[in-house]
């Protein structure tokens, strides 16, 4: 992997919409899919293992069970969980975002 692409776990019960979002990430320049899962112990799992800089995680399926994320996320409360994930989706549009041509022919 690159040092300037960024490394995404795709985590959704459905394997459609993991094959959809992988294709289409791994599309775009600068971004690389490093895993998938398909329920909350995968995801964990994973984020331990791949240390990724982002996470898509579809929290409305019935395979995800976020207090389960909360109580294996050690030290951590609700409102740091809550923190840390709007803080990390702020440093990611605020460094991505510039690097989004809007006039860009699709």
């Amino acid at each position: 992997m690159k040092k300037s692409q960024t490394s995404i776990i795709i985590a959704d019960s459905s394997t459609i919409c993991r094959l959809g979002l992988n294709a289409i990430i791994n599309q775009m320049d600068g971004f690389i899919v490093v895993g998938e899962a398909e329920n909350s112990k995968g995801v964990l799992d994973l984020i331990i293992a791949k240390s990724p800089d982002l996470v898509i995680i579809d929290f409305l399926s019935d395979d995800f069970d976020i207090e389960w994320i909360l109580e294996n996320t050690y030290g951590f409360v609700g409102a740091d969980v809550s923190a840390l994930v709007r803080e990390a989706a702020m440093k990611a549009l605020r460094r991505y975002l510039p690097e989004i041509d809007l006039d860009a022919e699709v």
